[in-house]
């Protein structure tokens, strides 16, 4: 397939071999190498999205897990708040019975001090009763005391005869004077009594308003306790869905926690099996090598640039799974296949650049040392371990710096073709 080192008519010291079978073998070979580095780099994209889905899928299980603990804090919180409103409601309704209880004894205590302002009212009318009364007494005392008067005068008019009279006109006259001084002394103590309870009924008065206000301050108070309970018979309800939804999403967090972990199980099957089919395109891609190698003893008559381009095949194919890789130990055996196949391409390119004619030769000769430049370069940090620099160098730099080799070979072989037809004599191989 690639350089060729016996006559076309032994093989190996077998006998002749007709130049069809060869051709035939030779491009299946070719086909063979190309199909599998081709292979190689679509699973190189397998093997990229494998990567780039890792942490996705970490991140998704994360979300999971958050999530998850979420719903469940969510629950628990829920469970409180429900309780919380449960208790509100509670003590709301207990509130409730207690305002009104106190709004129903304020109503007593306002009908009780009502009752007694009245009697206290019918206690200073009487009092006042009584002042007339003294009075009229009072005014019945000062009469019989002038009469009295004019009794002794009389008396003492009338001489010996009238000495008796006399005694008892004195008699009635110190009665009246006894009486006059107890009406007075009873006048003025029930005055004091009735300013008392004027003050004591203004007083009642008094505090009948306040309690009377009070008994309004408790009504809507015991107004605003109903609205209480109302609310948080409302919020109460409003939790009990909150709860029932969060044990539905708690339910529904469990199956999601299970679907994550089967999402785990199977993010871990996939990139075991992306390894392990990794490491068979490996096992594969040796054994191919191994057939180039025992394939390049053969002459095939095939032209150089031709030639060339199969062994970028191969080339190609290696790069890829150095790009796959994730340890420098890996790479080595890869890198050294490269080398040996650039000795093969460089004995090759020399015996065409001694025969062809035209300009593109010298195209390839640049063009291949800024790309084995660039290339080498990507090795050196495969080398270190550093496949992320490895994969930046070959995307961005050594891919581009490839394709324009393979432009110039392109060149080189319609330059070859509109001369005379060159073939490879026999060649080392790698």
């Amino acid at each position: 397939m690639v350089t060729r080192g016996c006559d076309v008519n032994h093989v190996n010291g077998s006998a002749a071999v007709d130049d069809d079978l060869l051709a035939s073998f030779d491009r299946t070979a070719v086909d063979l190498t190309t199909d599998s580095a081709t292979l190689v780099d679509k699973f190189t994209c397998v093997l990229q999205v494998t990567r780039d889905q890792g942490p996705v899928v970490s991140g998704i299980l994360d979300l999971g897990k958050t999530l998850g603990q979420s719903i469940e804090t969510i629950r628990g919180e829920s469970q409180v708040c429900g309780a919380s409103i449960a208790a509100t409601v509670q003590l709301s309704e207990e509130g409730r019975q207690n305002v009104r209880g106190a709004a129903e004894a304020v109503a007593s205590i306002t009908g009780a001090i009502d009752r007694l302002a009245d009697e206290f009212r019918q206690v200073v009318a009487a009092s006042e009763e009584i002042v007339g009364v003294i009075r009229i007494i009072q005014e019945i005392a000062n009469q019989t005391k002038m009469l009295s008067l004019n009794a002794a005068i009389e008396a003492a008019r009338a001489g010996e005869f009238g000495h008796g009279f006399a005694v008892v006109a004195n008699e009635v006259r110190g009665l009246a004077n006894n009486t006059r001084a107890s009406a007075d002394d009873i006048s003025s103590r029930v005055e004091r009594i009735v300013g008392i309870t004027r003050s004591v009924a203004q007083a009642m008065t008094a505090a009948q308003a306040r309690v009377s206000a009070s008994g309004e301050l408790w009504n809507h108070a015991a107004q605003a306790f109903e609205e209480i309970a109302d609310h948080a018979r409302q919020s109460k309800g409003a939790a009990e869905h909150v709860m029932a939804e969060s044990a539905g999403q708690a339910g529904l967090g469990e199956k999601l926690a299970a679907t994550l972990d089967s999402l785990s199980d199977l993010k871990g099957k996939n990139e075991q099996t992306v390894r392990d089919c990794n490491e068979m395109l490996r096992a594969v891609l040796q054994k191919l090598a191994g057939l180039n190698k025992t394939m390049g003893g053969i002459d095939f008559g095939k032209p150089p640039v031709a030639a060339i381009m199969d062994i970028f095949e191969e080339m190609r194919a290696n790069n890829i799974m150095i790009l796959n890789s994730e340890a420098a130990a890996v790479v080595k055996p890869y890198i050294a296949r490269v080398r040996e196949l650039d000795g093969v391409v460089d004995r090759i390119w020399a015996k065409r650049a001694a025969d062809a004619r035209g300009t593109g030769g010298a195209a390839v000769t640049e063009a291949l040392a800024v790309y084995r430049r660039i290339r080498n370069e990507a090795y050196d940090w495969a080398l270190r371990g550093d496949f992320g620099k490895v994969r930046e160098t070959m995307a961005t730099r050594a891919r581009p710096a490839f394709a324009r080799v393979k432009e110039c070979l392109a060149v080189c072989q319609a330059e070859d073709a509109s001369g005379p037809t060159q073939t490879l004599g026999a060649q080392a191989s790698g």
